[in-house]
């Protein structure tokens, strides 16, 4: 969680290429917590309903693999200065990631709490709509759109800065 927002937090100041491999590790160890939110749904769903409720979550993940490049299409003008520092279309995704996920982790552990409590108690099926399985899922897709609109501007940044090619912009995506 904290590895996310750090991630995010220092992409925006990334100056050397292995800073933007350091703030990129950070994220991709923080999203781990997708694992988690996983495990938590599926340990407090019906059995019969398993399979729906797994599908459930990576269609929200799906949703948020597609919005993240599309809220970059939409920061694709961005400029502008906030405490001395310039945010621009090339360092806007590590704000983007770290706003959703300083959104999204305060919301996601009392909800997985709350979903092993009702696992002891009813088993969720999918006609079973309760604020921690809504909060579980909108986390997912908010913890996607934050990762793939890093994804999205990796590549550019690395071509930008740094001049690397196919290969080094593949071996890091």
């Amino acid at each position: 969680c904290a590895l996310s927002i750090t991630g995010g937090v220092l992409y925006v100041f990334a100056a050397t290429p292995w800073q933007l491999v350091g703030c990129r590790l950070a994220s991709g160890l923080g999203a781990g917590s997708l694992s988690i939110m996983l495990r938590s749904l599926v340990a407090s769903s019906d059995p019969a309903e398993r399979t729906a409720s797994i599908s459930t979550f990576y269609t929200f993940a799906a949703l948020g693999e597609i919005s993240g490049p599309a809220v970059m299409a939409a920061l694709a003008h961005t400029s502008f200065e906030t405490g001395g520092v310039q945010i621009d279309p090339l360092n806007v995704a590590g704000l983007v990631t770290a706003v959703l996920f300083i959104i999204t982790f305060p919301l996601v552990w009392p909800t997985l709490r709350a979903l092993d409590e009702e696992r002891d108690a009813t088993p969720l099926t999918c006609s079973m709509v309760t604020p921690q399985l809504v909060i579980l899922l909108c986390s997912n897709l908010l913890v996607n759109m934050g990762v793939a609109s890093w994804e999205t501007m990796v590549i550019p940044v690395g071509t930008h800065y740094y001049n690397w090619g196919v290969f080094i912009n593949s071996w890091f995506f």
